[in-house]
């Protein structure tokens, strides 16, 4: 017998389930769970059958995990953390040498180095980099992302950009990709991009 298990149901409330009605209606119930059929036979144990349910998911990943495209693509993935780190590591020994550090050139080493600080595999300082650009995006009354847009007011905008930046690396992440966009225009209008 068929029987329907809502979207988003844990595996161990479907089996319980599956087993209750295989054992109301005394014959064996079959349900689809993530593209697997599931069959639970008439007196089966929910626990039991968990576990013969982990034991295939177990060595499906053990199978994936050997496989060469799998292999592979870790492979490439370390290589690209490995490069994104040494792009924060660039970015980190740059931020060194302009200290003290003037909001032109925090702009533009953000602008430059935000897609490898938005690697999930790298390991950045970001209470120091908060603290480090803090210094440049002190509060302002009334300045927000509406001064994008409104020519000649480039200093503010860059202030509530690297604001931004500053909010992320205080959460412990790197700023969002869209700093880079926000960013182009006002470098472009100082020459720096």
């Amino acid at each position: 017998m068929q029987i329907h298990i809502l979207a988003g149901s844990d595996i161990r409330d479907a089996l319980k389930q599956a087993a209750q009605e295989a054992d109301r209606a005394q014959e064996p119930a079959e349900f689809d769970f993530n593209g697997e059929v599931i069959r639970v036979p008439v007196g089966s144990n929910p626990v039991a059958l968990f576990g013969d349910w982990q034991r295939r998911q177990d060595a499906a990943a053990r199978a994936y995990r050997a496989s060469p495209g799998y292999v592979r693509e870790q492979a490439e993935r370390a290589e690209r953390a490995a490069e994104a780190q040494r792009g924060v590591n660039l970015f980190l020994e740059l931020l060194e040498e302009a200290a003290p550090l003037d909001l032109r050139r925090g702009l533009k080493l953000l602008y430059l180095y935000q897609p490898q600080l938005d690697h999930v595999d790298v390991l950045a300082p970001w209470a120091d980099l908060a603290q480090t650009f803090g210094v440049l995006a002190p509060a302002k009354w009334g300045v927000g992302r509406k001064d994008l847009k409104e020519p000649g007011n480039e200093e503010d905008a860059a202030r509530w950009i690297v604001g931004q930046a500053v909010d992320a690396f205080r959460q412990g992440y790197p700023p969002h990709p869209m700093l880079r966009t926000f960013a182009e225009p006002i470098l472009r209008t100082w020459g720096a991009s």
